[in-house]
């Protein structure tokens, strides 16, 4: 299998983006909601949760804040992303455990010990969806569940992505959804919910860019206000095509 990104890319990322904890509180926060839709249901059920992946995590902090009675931990192989997570979570006022680890090799406490594992935008950065997948769910015990994300790249993100930035292109693997089951089919996974979340969020673009300067990105600034507007015409109960 072979991995589309080095560690020292997620380490220059974490050294370099920061991103706000996930909020959940109007329309302009309408896509993370509709995420939070589909998490809901498993998070209520869990006990012990992980996020694979988590350095940085805007989510972690924000699901630890409103789920005190459960154990959250954020599992990632990039120190930086490590150390900026635990800063994140002592701010945010919230305990999670951080553990610097690889998903393929993790230490053997953390095999089978979680109710639930989530990653937002892992799994897509190998070329074996399936061994990508089982790893990550070789940390949840029987009976558990798994939460995986991906930035749709099948379509017209992966267009733009691929002409604004072509190197953050190609450190993703460009599911559609039938690409995306069938991995989790091959990982020996059962599907219990899936699908396409919201009608756009050109935001994604922002890792296209390393300047906020020239044309591109202005019109990338002004696709994010589009998906602004698709969000709050959805928040008001005016569907759109996911």
């Amino acid at each position: 299998m072979k991995a589309l990104t080095r560690k020292e890319y997620w380490d220059a990322t974490y050294a370099r983006d920061r991103v706000p904890v996930v909020a959940l509180n109007d329309w302009r926060t309408y896509c993370d909601t509709q995420i939070y839709a589909r998490l809901e249901p498993v998070l209520r059920a869990s006990r012990a949760v992980i996020e694979i992946g988590a350095g940085d995590s805007s989510w972690l902090p924000r699901l630890a804040a409103m789920y005190p009675d459960a154990s959250f931990t954020g599992l990632d192989y990039s120190e930086a992303g490590c150390r900026r997570l635990s800063v994140r979570l002592e701010n945010f006022g919230v305990k999670a455990s951080v553990r610097l680890a690889d998903m393929f090799d993790p230490p053997a406490d953390m095999q089978n010990g979680f109710d639930l594992a989530l990653s937002f935008g892992v799994v897509e950065h190998f070329s074996e969806l399936d061994r990508a997948l089982r790893a990550k769910a070789s940390f949840v015990r029987p009976g558990g569940a798994i939460f995986t994300l991906i930035p749709n790249m099948a379509g017209i993100y992966g267009t733009l992505t691929r002409r604004w930035n072509r190197a953050v292109y190609d450190i993703h693997v460009p599911h559609d959804l039938d690409s995306f089951l069938a991995g989790h089919v091959e990982a020996g996974l059962s599907i219990v919910d899936s699908g396409y979340i919201g009608s756009s969020n050109f935001g994604i673009h922002a890792s296209c860019f390393d300047r906020t300067a020239g044309m591109r990105y202005r019109l990338f600034v002004q696709m994010t206000r589009i998906s602004k507007l698709a969000w709050w015409s959805e928040s008001r109960g005016l569907p759109l095509p996911t």
